[in-house]
Formats: structure tokens, sequence, C-alpha cells
């Protein structure tokens, strides 16, 4: 149900008449707070189009921030799906491939040095070596062979690491097999020129809002997941990089820059795919297959994102210099438009992009 939100018309939920006048007063209110500070037209379309600009009408839907809203039940219903994954198709798959586990010396049972183990660490010093050896009555060597076994107690199975893979790998190739099927008649997938073809007014197809909730689901669900996932050493890299992805997903979508930001996907997960194979054929010491299958990697990685999306998409970003230099100079001079440092930054950011990839 639609209903008015200010300047902003744009779908609210009904509140059913169960919930009580409290919850109901607050969900309006942080409805009424979105619209004002989050939800702004300045914020998110060119100069001179408002909300009211875009309404849907029967024949015409476009992105809404709103919608962005159904990614969070994507979410959880992939990290739930990826449980079921796990255990009912990567492990048996994992048997059939052969991946066996390394035995592990279980070390001896030593109280004091497994409390030292969890509270202070897994490397003691020298010299606590020599304490902890005093203390329990236990050579040197003894002490730091019972912590190397230790350390390799802890160590991730071979086997979760070859489900982690084939998740990741049946993930990306879904997202990667629905883009193609999705962009290969657009036009703008051959000619990149058409992603600003009648911008902003550009209608929402049905097919490219459900790539975009997998892939803004599927994002969300590997932050979600990261707490319960084999703790790699970019770990922080990876962070970062989910919440990069996220936020670029939602910028694109809430822009209308949605022609963009499919192709832009669909390069993105070209390659992935390949690599997480790898891994699986890796863990099951399929060694050539391994090899072969990363040369694939890097090939493909070296066209779609070494060649294409410089060659491609940076022109794009050329095209929308042009076009943001023209509607800014315009619409100040006009003074019905002030810039905001957002804006002006953006512009500038692209103003030097241009000139140190084209030259002025």
């Amino acid at each position: 149900m639609l209903r008015s939100c200010g300047d902003l018309s744009c779908p609210t939920p009904v509140y059913p008449l169960l919930l009580p006048s409290g919850v109901i007063q607050l969900g309006v209110s942080m409805d009424t707070l979105l619209n004002q500070w989050l939800w702004r037209h300045e914020y998110w379309l060119p100069p001179g189009i408002t909300w009211e600009d875009m309404k849907e009408t029967e024949d015409f839907q476009y992105p809404r921030p709103r919608d962005l809203l159904f990614g969070v039940p994507c979410a959880f219903l992939l990290t739930a799906l990826r449980f079921v994954f796990e255990r009912f198709v990567a492990l048996p798959l994992s048997r059939k491939m052969g991946v066996r586990e390394k035995y592990k010396r279980k070390p001896s049972v030593k109280p004091i040095l497994e409390e030292f183990y969890s509270r202070k660490g897994k490397h003691p010093s020298e010299i606590e070596v020599r304490y902890l050896s005093a203390e329990s009555k236990m050579q040197i060597r003894q002490v730091e062979h019972w912590f190397r076994c230790r350390r390799n107690q802890d160590r991730p199975s071979v086997t979760k690491k070859f489900c982690e893979a084939s998740w990741r790998f049946t993930m990306y190739l879904i997202s990667f097999l629905t883009g193609f099927v999705v962009l290969i008649n657009k036009p703008w997938f051959w000619d990149q020129q058409e992603f600003w073809t009648d911008y902003p007014y550009q209608p929402l197809e049905i097919s490219l809002y459900i790539y975009y909730m997998l892939q803004l689901g599927f994002y969300s669900s590997m932050l979600l997941t990261l707490a319960f996932d084999i703790k790699r050493k970019d770990l922080k890299e990876q962070i970062v990089h989910h919440f990069a992805t996220i936020f670029l997903i939602t910028f694109s979508y809430c822009a209308n820059y949605i022609r963009a930001g499919t192709l832009v996907m669909l390069l993105h997960d070209a390659a992935d795919y390949f690599l997480e194979l790898a891994k699986m054929c890796n863990y099951s010491k399929w060694k050539r297959t391994c090899i072969a299958l990363f040369i694939i990697f890097a090939l493909v990685f070296s066209i779609t994102r070494l060649f294409l999306l410089p060659t491609r998409l940076i022109m794009m970003f050329a095209v929308m210099w042009k076009r943001v230099r023209g509607v800014v100079k315009k619409t100040v001079q006009n003074q019905r438009w002030r810039p905001r440092p957002a804006i002006v930054t953006i512009t500038l950011f692209l103003g030097r992009l241009k000139t140190t990839v084209w030259g002025k």
C-alpha cells in the first residue's frame, strides 16, 4: 500500500491493529525520521529531480530505497540455506572427491598449560615457557611440543574449508549465470552508452530487481557468517570488502544506476567461481585440475577486471563526469540548486579521474 510521506510518495508498511500503540508510534517516528534525513531526493537523485517525478505508474516502476529492505530477509534465508547446503551437499561431496583429514596428535591433559593457552595466548615467550616448565614440572621441549600439538588441534579441518569453498563456488556461479541470463538481451550489455539513455527515468524490471536482491542478500549473509567462518589472515580486508560491496550495491540501486551496477556485478562474479573451484580441487589433492583452474581464473580475471573494467566502465564514468559537470554548472548559474559538499567531492574526483586516464 502507498501513502504520502511529505514530499516523498513511497511504499510504507501498514501496521497491524494488533500491535501495541507504542510500537506503532515508534515505527511511524522512525519512518518520518528516514524520510527527513535519509530518503531526501537531494542525496539520491540528480539536481532538479524529486521523488515526485519518479512516481510509480501501472506501466513503469522505478527503484526506491525502501525496496532494499527485502535484502535483509534474503540475507537470513541464504544464511540458513548455507548451513543446510554444507551439511547435506558439501559434506558428502567432500567425501566423494577424496578429502581426507590429517592425523592430529592430541596433547596430554595439562591444566596449567591449558589455562595459559586459553587466557594469555597460543605462542608463549621464552621466559613464559621456562615459567610453565617449572610450574608443570615438564622439560622446556615438552612444553613447546605441547603448545604445537595444541595449536594443531585448533586449526580448521580440511573438510570445513572444502564446505565453505563449495558454498562460495555455488553462489558465485549462480550469481554469474543469473546476471548473464538477465543482461544478455539488454542494450547496455553491448553498448555502455546506453547507461545514460533516458536517465534517470529508467524503469526497473523485475529481473533486475531479483538480481540485485540476490547480490545484496549474498554479501550481507557473508557478513553475518564471518563469526562462524574460518578465521583467515585477511579478515579485516574481507570485512572492508563486504561493506564496500554492500554500499556500492545500495548506492547504485537508490541512485538508479541499475544499468551500470548490474554490469559491474557481472564482471565482479565472472572469475570468482573458478578460484573457489580450484580451492575445492586443492583440498581434494587434485593438483593438475587445481593448476588448470587457477590458470583459467587468472585469464578470466585479467580480461574482466584488468581489461573490460577500465576500458568499458571507466569510459562510462567519463561520460558521467561530463554530464555531472554540465548539470552543476547550469543549475548553479540559474541559482536553483546549491551543490552539496558530497556532490562537489564526487565531481572533483571524476574530473581528476578523467584527467589522469584520458588527459586534459
